[in-house]
């Protein structure tokens, strides 16, 4: 990123000096591009710092006082075009789940009831701003929250201690799923993905899993919720397809669809392409892994939708998996 600034800089600086193109436009450019350098600074030396920290197996304990100055660091969430939503820092998706109607989710409620009374570690996925990990230390648990953007992890650190949670049952882990993660073997007791796995391709989701399974004690869960073909924006246009790539035998026929372009108001914060799915490729690599399916349904997520819209309730998939052993 610094070297592609440094060229950009090097060239519209030469073209300054030498050429007769308008040199209000070029010295734009140039303030821009100096703009751009200085918030890549900050955001990696955050990061840098953040990487020196101690790590305990599940990440940085978030009641360390070196996190504080880091944390000074980061930018605050900016809120979507229509207010009900934040705008991730990965610039990949909005983070829904800010408000109590959002957390409105049987998946969610389940999760939290499943890990109310546990004493092991339970894991959120692509955590985002928190909403899940903040509910969970509410009620007591160790959670290790897990994303790649620096300024979720670190927000959720804030947000924990502006609410007086307890710091200590808070891990930070940076890093993407499943890449960059891993855990001790049978020491987890439930795993969130929400809303992660319509961004990953086949191969990770599948590696992923195997993972989790690794991860969870015998009789731990997995706790999915994904954007659905079925979402009533998707379902004219892209169902069809879907389905008949499934008859065809396609395990995964959900991906390389231009779902963007079915959310017009949302597209300049998506990207080109997301993985939709139902339950049928979920199950099958979750008995693929060595999990037994719960419970298996939609997700309504009607309050995102415009008032004058008829919501089917069946914006995106939820799945629940045991592990047996």
């Amino acid at each position: 990123m610094r070297r592609l600034l440094h060229s950009f800089i090097t060239i519209y600086g030469g073209l300054y000096m030498k050429c007769s193109y308008p040199l209000i436009i070029i010295r734009k450019i140039l303030l821009l591009l100096a703009f751009c350098n200085t918030i890549y600074a900050a955001d990696n030396k955050a990061e840098v710092a953040f990487q020196r920290l101690p790590k305990s197996q599940w990440g940085v304990q978030a009641n360390i006082a070196a996190i504080e100055p880091i944390a000074k660091l980061i930018k605050e969430p900016v809120l979507s075009a229509t207010g009900k939503s934040f705008l991730t820092a990965n610039k990949m998706d909005f983070d829904v789940l800010h408000t109590k109607q959002s957390l409105n989710s049987w998946v969610v409620e389940a999760f939290l009831t499943f890990s109310q009374h546990t004493k092991s570690p339970i894991l959120d996925i692509g955590a985002g701003y928190g909403g899940i990990t903040l509910m969970a230390l509410k009620q007591g648990n160790k959670v290790i929250a897990n994303d790649i953007a620096l300024d979720h992890l670190l927000h959720i650190q804030k947000s924990a201690k502006a609410n007086t949670l307890n710091l200590a049952n808070l891990y930070l882990h940076l890093g993407q799923f499943p890449q960059g993660t891993s855990f001790p073997p049978g020491s987890l007791h439930a795993v969130m993905l929400h809303r992660v796995v319509h961004f990953m391709s086949p191969e990770d989701i599948e590696a992923g899993l195997d993972k989790i399974a690794r991860w969870l004690k015998p009789g731990g869960k997995v706790f999915i919720v994904v954007m659905a073909p079925q979402h009533p924006q998707l379902a004219d246009r892209f169902l069809p397809i879907y389905n008949a790539r499934w008859q065809q035998g396609d395990k995964w026929p959900g991906t390389h669809l231009p779902v963007k372009q079915a959310f017009p108001d949302q597209s300049y914060h998506l990207p080109e392409f997301l993985h939709v799915m139902d339950e049928r490729p979920l199950t099958l690599a979750l008995k693929k892994a060595g999990f037994i399916i719960e419970k298996a349904a939609f997700v309504s997520m009607a309050h995102f939708r415009k008032k004058d819209t008829q919501s089917e309730g069946r914006e995106a998939l939820g799945i629940i998996a045991i592990k047996m052993r």
